[in-house]
């Protein structure tokens, strides 16, 4: 299984320069991973950027996000208390505000978290991606980032129980299927 995150969908549905082959590598993913999600909130988040890229109403821009995912496959996840419970703690780890280290942010840490729960891969792409697995990433950064004082919080390395595969997306500029 496969998990789309907010990113790897705009970049396709917008028609970016790297959207066509994100998708079509996507396509090309072994069979175990044709099983496609995207967390509700993706869907969302997709959709508030769709709205805003073609100037559409959400609503319009919400039914485009559908008619993109029925035929790719794509099945959105609603959340159960366990992805909040693991989307905080994405938040707290890696996500922005309050002087932690900025990497993701909602809409972010809800594709990861739906990734984590199911033990699924995680394809997103952009500004905020990682090329490497989140705590292989950050293990040993301090927060606040750059704080050489002994009290400051160091990231603690995670267990990776997803497989990484950024090799999948090497060539893209920074690729985001990776393992949570």
């Amino acid at each position: 299984m496969i998990v789309v995150d907010a990113s790897a969908m705009i970049a396709m549905m917008a028609r970016e320069p790297d959207g066509a082959e994100i998708s079509s590598r996507l396509e090309d993913l072994p069979r175990e991973l044709h099983l496609r999600s995207a967390s509700t909130v993706t869907i969302w988040e997709a959709a508030s950027a769709i709205a805003r890229i073609d100037r559409v109403p959400r609503v319009r821009a919400l039914e485009l996000v559908d008619q993109f995912c029925r035929p790719a496959a794509i099945e959105p996840i609603a959340p159960d208390m366990a992805i909040p419970a693991l989307a905080i703690d994405a938040s707290e780890r890696y996500g922005m505000g309050g002087g932690r280290l900025g990497i993701l942010n909602l809409g972010n840490c809800f594709s990861y978290a739906t990734a984590r729960h199911l033990k699924a891969r995680l394809l997103f792409k952009g500004d905020a991606t990682l090329a490497a697995p989140i705590s292989s990433r950050l293990e040993g950064r301090r927060y606040p980032p750059g704080s050489t004082d002994s009290k400051s919080e160091r990231v603690e390395s995670l267990p990776d129980p997803i497989e990484s595969v950024s090799q999948t997306v090497e060539s893209l500029r920074e690729p985001m299927l990776a393992a949570p």
